[in-house]
């Protein structure tokens, strides 16, 4: 039976999503498709995508926030989670340490 789970946190407390028949190979597809939903019904919902447990705790301390952690991809199913569901979701595929990658994103300047 195929089943993603994805962690989330609100506050100081955690929680399990289960979804059983995935429509998605990989959980963040499924749970990219909610979000969008969600967002086109609302349109005061902001997303952002983050990498690394810390700062996901961190940001959903905050109020109105939320934060999910998604599963890693594993190695075996990347090319089939691209031949079945086609491009990987939003943020769902990276590499490095989320502190590296904030390094170059907040700090790196392109001059030409």
């Amino acid at each position: 039976k195929n089943i993603h789970e994805i962690s989330f946190a609100f506050k100081n407390e955690f929680g399990l999503i289960r979804i059983e028949n995935p429509q998605k190979n990989i959980a963040a597809g499924d749970l990219q498709d909610a979000v969008n939903l969600l967002a086109e019904k609302n349109r005061d919902i902001k997303i952002d995508y983050i990498h690394g447990t810390s700062h996901l705790k961190e940001l959903a301390q905050k109020k109105g926030n939320l934060g999910f952690l998604l599963p890693p991809v594993s190695k075996e199913s990347f090319f089939q989670s691209i031949i079945k569901d086609g491009a990987l979701p939003r943020k769902s595929f990276s590499m490095g340490e989320s502190d590296d990658k904030k390094f170059y994103m907040e700090c790196r300047k392109i001059v030409r």
